[in-house]
């Protein structure tokens, strides 16, 4: 259940995205906490080193959002979210879903086939006003962001080399 938000699993609008978490910690989270801050999945490991002490020597993706569960101010209001759907069925052909966001502005591809959809997520959250003809400028930097988060992915393997797309023959 999405609640209003549009879309589902599998696409690029908030609820095809957007899931709630929750944690626990006696002693060190606030009993009662509620924050809007944005965190994703692979800022947990970056977390769980800072908590533990573990340093990490090499680059990873994610931040530690240590600060955000222990309700301390953390500013993340600059950082680039990239969300990405390598699809290898009929639906897309290989092709991807994209969706980059920054502060409140989000850019998505949730069709490869469509066009690019810019949303204001302050004053829309229900992405129910593509704001890509009204603000261009806005438009253009995100295009920006997203083609850079689109090139420093493309090195990552999506599927097993020598596979073919369901249901697809060689």
């Amino acid at each position: 259940y999405n609640g209003d938000l549009r879309g589902q699993k599998g696409d690029m609008y908030e609820g095809g995205i957007r899931v709630p978490a929750c944690a626990m910690w006696p002693g060190h989270i606030p009993a009662g906490l509620i924050t809007d801050q944005i965190g994703m999945l692979m800022d947990l490991f970056p977390t769980l080193c800072e908590i533990t002490g573990v340093e990490v020597d090499h680059t990873i993706e994610g931040r530690s959002i240590l600060p955000t569960i222990l309700g301390q101010e953390q500013d993340l209001s600059e950082r680039v979210l990239y969300w990405l759907r390598r699809e290898g069925g009929m639906r897309f052909l290989g092709l991807c879903q994209h969706a980059v966001r920054q502060g409140d502005l989000k850019l998505l591809h949730n069709d490869p086939f469509a066009a690019l959809e810019l949303y204001d997520l302050e004053m829309d959250p229900l992405e129910a006003e593509d704001r890509r003809a009204a603000d261009g400028d806005r438009f253009r930097e995100m295009a920006g962001l997203l083609q850079r988060e689109m090139h420093g992915s493309g090195g990552v393997l999506w599927q097993k080399p020598g596979s073919t797309p369901m249901g697809l023959t060689h």
